[in-house]
């Protein structure tokens, strides 16, 4: 069997335009993200107290928060990030915070210590007029009295200052709640919650994500795919590049491409030709056994027309436990695996197994969505979801391309068919 063809060159792409990484793409300045990072900056500039920026997953934080870097950065204010997801242990929190404002502190201390340090270090920093940034990232995994502790370093006099050092909270819907105790201590806490976007904003972000590859303007998706990601994603970014990068793919694979690229003008009226020789077969094989069922005598004739939509369609039976099911069933229920495709197409998701360099560690399983049949193919199995995430950078490119993310191993047990 051929090797299908290079699919970005296919549609005249430099790139893949949905990868997910920040710092291979353009930062998309529609649906107010502009607005929301100017907010933000403004907050940086002239703010007080702590700025909690919410957001559900795959909302697009990160674009939002590296703009948010450039733009700080270009106006000389330092930036730094704190990642909670890839810190070993909680308080590590504070000994990288205190390693920022503290570069030659080295021996180890108690987590009271480098507080009472940290207060110290920010009281300084505002009196000789310092500005800097700290962000912490994914601060929703951290413990309430984690949170508390790191909110509190900016409660008290002279603590609430436009100078210094600020601190940006970026963490899930639930965080707020959990400060809710400094709030009501007195700490001043200025919340922002990103958006997803909406219907319309959707189809402009992946028209945007595609001209940032070299799209030449060609029509790709028509409104009805629009429709289909936007009932898959709900307008949240992560998931609006993985449906849509899947999409292009998927389509390329099969060898067909569906709604994706205007089809020559001979198979569509091969196509209706087809359609009309089928339906005129059907009403004469209706005809037919009427004329069996009531005698020679009786004349062949239907009481009304029968359209193609009153034809029931029977539904699609669920594909049986099969493909890796059985070994995916059989792993630690801890484990993570990182999803790297998915398709309504069996032999689409096949073929890009079988051409991976890294195939024996790719598993395919099925399950149902929407009622119809999906195909899903994932990479492991990862003890923990760091490894898992550190796992995709070591993904051979084509795989990193199409936005892989890290799944509990539970979650896939749960649509296992």
């Amino acid at each position: 069997m051929d090797q299908p063809r290079d699919y970005l060159s296919e549609l005249s792409l430099s790139k893949a335009p949905f990868d997910a990484n920040a710092e291979n793409q353009p930062f998309f300045s529609g649906a107010q993200r502009q607005e929301f990072v100017s907010q933000a900056f403004h907050f940086c500039q002239f703010g007080s107290g702590l700025l909690l920026i919410r957001s559900a997953e795959d909302c697009g934080r990160s674009f939002v928060k590296d703009r948010l870097m450039l733009e700080l950065e270009s106006s000389g204010i330092g930036f730094e990030d704190i990642d909670v997801s890839l810190l070993t242990n909680q308080n590590d929190v504070f000994g990288r915070l205190l390693s920022l404002l503290a570069p030659a502190q080295s021996e180890a201390e108690s987590v009271g210590k480098t507080l009472a340090r940290l207060r110290h270090l920010i009281h300084k920093s505002i009196a000789e007029g310092h500005r800097s940034v700290v962000s912490i990232d994914n601060a929703h995994l951290l413990s309430d009295e984690a949170l508390q502790s790191l909110a509190g370093l900016f409660q008290g006099d002279g603590l609430e200052s436009q100078a210094g050092m600020k601190i940006i909270f970026w963490g899930g819907l639930d965080v707020l709640g959990r400060l809710k105790p400094q709030g009501r201590a007195g700490l001043s806490i200025h919340e922002m919650q990103l958006p997803p976007l909406n219907r319309v904003e959707l189809k402009n972000y992946i028209e945007f994500r595609l001209k940032s590859a070299g799209w030449d303007g060609r029509q790709i998706f028509l409104d009805a795919d629009y429709d289909t990601i936007w009932n898959q994603s709900r307008g949240l970014p992560g998931k609006i590049n993985r449906y849509a990068q899947s999409a292009l793919l998927e389509k390329f694979i099969a060898g067909t491409r569906g709604s994706l690229m205007l089809r020559p003008l001979v198979y569509v009226l091969f196509f209706s030709m087809a359609l009309a020789v089928a339906l005129i077969w059907y009403l004469y094989r209706d005809q037919d056994q009427v004329s069996q069922a009531v005698g020679a005598s009786t004349i062949n004739k239907l009481d009304r027309p029968v359209f193609l939509s009153e034809i029931v369609q029977p539904e699609p039976e669920p594909v049986k436990l099969a493909f890796d099911g059985e070994y995916l069933l059989s792993l630690p229920e801890k484990s993570y695996m990182v999803q790297v495709m998915a398709s309504s197409s069996q032999e689409a998701v096949q073929l890009f197994k079988k051409r991976q360099s890294n195939h024996s560690r790719l598993y395919l399983y099925s399950t149902l969505r929407s009622n119809h049949n999906w195909f899903v193919v994932v990479e492991g199995p990862h003890k923990t979801k760091s490894q898992a995430r550190e796992s995709i950078d070591k993904l051979p490119k084509e795989q990193r391309s199409l936005s892989p993310w890290p799944r509990m191993l539970n979650d896939i047990v749960k649509e296992l068919q």
